[in-house]
């Protein structure tokens, strides 16, 4: 019984020296690694990292050092601060992986279309030509709005609209 405890101690120790060591944040949310942050810290993550603690003091600073090293304990960037007559250029670097149509959009916080979208068509192997430009309307109310990257149709990113 002894071998078999000890054996059980070894294989929990060793799993949590390993799980700790990637950091929770960073299995959980891995689109998070190395993107801009909000600067807000995600309190779900904090905490999962902090009750490593408990396991040992090694584990628990180890996962807030790796998610706070990849960023993952931040929350992601979701607001963007724009005053009515800016434009907003969205500039995707890199060959596209496949044909597709890449469009943003402008929608008010009930689901309307502000203004219509840009689009463009992207090929295989080839960059965007010109980043994809948006004028935030002026005498209408945006605060709120929601500005949506959609690729083929499906939405890959938003941000909510604030103004300065």
């Amino acid at each position: 019984m002894g071998k078999l405890a000890n054996r059980g101690l070894v294989a929990v120790v060793l799993f949590s020296f390993i799980f700790a060591t990637s950091g929770c944040g960073t299995i959980l949310y891995p689109e998070r690694h190395f993107s801009p942050g909000s600067g807000k810290p995600d309190l779900k993550v904090i905490g999962m990292d902090c009750l490593w603690l408990l396991v040992g003091v090694i584990p628990g600073l180890v996962a807030l050092l790796v998610d706070l090293g990849t960023g993952a304990i931040f929350l992601p960037q979701s607001e963007v601060s724009l005053s009515p007559g800016e434009t907003v250029r969205i500039n995707i670097p890199g060959p596209a992986p496949a044909d597709c149509e890449v469009t943003v959009r402008l929608y008010s916080p009930e689901g309307e279309e502000l203004v219509p979208g840009v689009q463009a068509q992207a090929t295989q192997g080839k960059e965007l030509d010109a980043p994809l430009s948006l004028t935030i309307p002026s005498g209408r109310e945006t605060s709120g709005a929601r500005l949506v990257l959609a690729v083929d149709g499906r939405e890959q990113a938003s941000w909510t609209l604030c103004h300065q």
